[in-house]
């Protein structure tokens, strides 16, 4: 694992949602709030973390409550 991966980058609705997550991202980034990495990773990872965490609730594994904590503990750690 000590090559990096290429990632397929999303078409349609999703890659929309990934290109304006990244967008964001970058703009934070100009003004240091957002850790370092590829703004299109961390927006992939973002939206990879919320369809998991929509199928735990559904499954009964996680609350609403605890998947809104869980994202938003994603999302302090990005945009800090």
């Amino acid at each position: 694992m000590t090559q990096p991966v290429k990632v397929r980058r999303p078409t349609g609705q999703e890659g929309r949602k990934i290109q304006r997550i990244s967008l964001r991202q970058r703009r934070s980034g100009a003004s240091g709030e957002v850790s370092g990495g590829d703004p299109g990773t961390r927006a992939a990872v973002t939206l990879a973390l919320v369809s998991g965490l929509q199928m735990s609730v559904l499954a009964g594994r996680h609350t609403g409550e605890e998947a809104v904590a869980l994202l938003t503990e994603h999302l302090d750690e990005v945009f800090r």
